[in-house]
C-alpha cells in the first residue's frame, strides 16, 4: 500500500511541476527566441485543467481566451513546422557533416513534440468525451451554480485538446523527414516513428508513407517486412496467458485440436458408455433409497 501512495505523490507532483496556465504558451512565450531555446522551453510543458480554470475565472486578463486551453498544443505545432524549415534549408555556414547533424537534431526533436502531445490522447475517446461535455452542458444549464460550471469546463477542456490533437496535419513534416535521412537505417526510423507514438492515430509508418509518398514502393516494402518481424518478435517476447500454460512447441490451436480428435475419439469407440454409467448411478440411487425405507420402516412399533 506504500508503494502506491508514494507513486501517486510522485506522478501528482510531477504533474504539477510540468503543468502551466495558458499564458505560459502565449504571453510569456517568444516564438522569435533559437529553436533550441524554444524547444527547452515547450518541452514536458502542458496546461492543465485546474490552471486553465482558473485562468477562465481570472478578470484580471484582459486578452481573448478563445482556444486557451490548446495554446500548448498550438506552440509545439509550430515550432514543429519551424524545425522542418531546418531540416531542409541550405542557410548558414555549415560543413556538411554539421548540417547533417543538425538535420538529425531537428528530426530527433520534432519526435519529442509529438510524443509530448500524443501522450495524453485518447485515440477511442473522442465520443465518450463529446458525450460527457453534452451531459455537463445540461447539469450547468439545470442548475447554474460554480460546481457546474467548472465541471462543463473540465469536461470542455478535455474534449477539446483531444480533438485538436485528432486535427494535426503536422505529422507529415516528420514522415518527410524520416523518409528522406533514414532510408539507408530503417531500424532508426522506426524507432523514431515509434518514438513520437504517432501510431496512436492507427496508422503504421508504411501505411503513413503509403498515403503521403505512394510512389516509394521499394522503401515501403521495407518497411511492412520490417513491421511484420517487429510484431512476431514482440509477440514472442509478450505471449498471451493462454500461450504461457502450453508446453514449449505446442501451440494453443494444436492442444484444441488434439483435444477434440481425442473427445471425438472417445465417443466413437464407446457409444454405449454414457448410458452404460447413467443406468449404475440410478441403480445405486434407487438400492440407497429402498434400503432406507426398509430401515425406516423396521423402527416403527408394531400394533398389537
Amino acid at each position: 500500500m506504500k508503494r502506491y501512495v508514494l507513486f501517486f505523490l510522485a506522478w501528482a507532483s510531477t504533474l504539477s511541476l510540468f503543468a502551466e496556465d495558458p499564458r505560459y504558451f502565449r504571453e510569456r512565450y517568444d516564438e522569435n527566441a533559437p529553436l533550441e531555446q524554444r524547444y527547452n522551453y515547450l518541452l514536458g510543458k502542458r496546461i492543465s485543467v485546474e490552471k486553465d480554470t482558473a485562468f477562465f475565472y481570472d478578470e484580471s486578463v484582459k486578452t481573448s481566451k478563445q482556444n486557451s486551453d490548446v495554446w500548448d498544443l498550438e506552440a509545439k505545432l509550430k515550432l514543429i513546422k519551424d524545425l522542418d524549415f531546418r531540416v531542409d534549408s541550405f542557410i548558414g555556414h555549415r560543413t556538411p557533416e554539421e548540417w547533417a547533424a543538425d538535420k538529425v537534431r531537428a528530426i530527433e526533436m520534432e519526435v519529442e513534440l509529438f510524443r509530448d502531445i500524443y501522450e495524453e490522447y485518447q485515440p477511442k475517446g473522442l465520443e465518450g468525451l463529446q458525450k460527457q461535455l453534452k451531459e455537463r452542458i445540461k447539469e450547468y444549464i439545470a442548475t447554474r451554480t460554480q460546481e457546474s460550471h467548472e465541471q462543463y469546463l473540465r469536461a470542455r477542456f478535455a474534449r477539446e485538446r483531444n480533438k485538436r490533437i485528432l486535427r494535426i496535419h503536422e505529422e507529415r513534416y516528420l514522415i518527410k523527414a524520416l523518409a528522406n535521412n533514414f532510408r539507408d537505417n530503417l531500424p532508426r526510423m522506426l524507432e523514431l516513428y515509434d518514438r513520437s507514438l504517432l501510431e496512436k492515430r492507427g496508422l503504421t509508418l508504411s501505411r503513413f508513407l503509403e498515403i503521403q509518398r505512394p510512389y516509394e514502393k521499394q522503401l515501403i516494402q521495407q518497411l511492412k517486412e520490417l513491421e511484420e518481424e517487429k510484431r512476431l518478435e514482440g509477440e514472442r517476447k509478450n505471449p498471451t496467458r493462454e500461450e504461457l500454460s502450453m508446453p514449449s512447441g505446442i501451440s494453443p490451436r494444436t492442444v484444441a485440436d488434439s483435444g477434440n480428435s481425442h473427445t471425438t475419439s472417445s465417443d466413437s469407440r464407446f457409444p454405449w458408455l454414457p448410458a452404460f454409467f447413467g443406468c449404475v448411478v440410478v441403480l445405486f440411487v434407487g438400492l440407497f433409497l429402498w434400503v432406507k425405507i426398509r430401515s425406516r420402516n423396521s423402527r416403527v412399533p408394531r400394533k398389537n
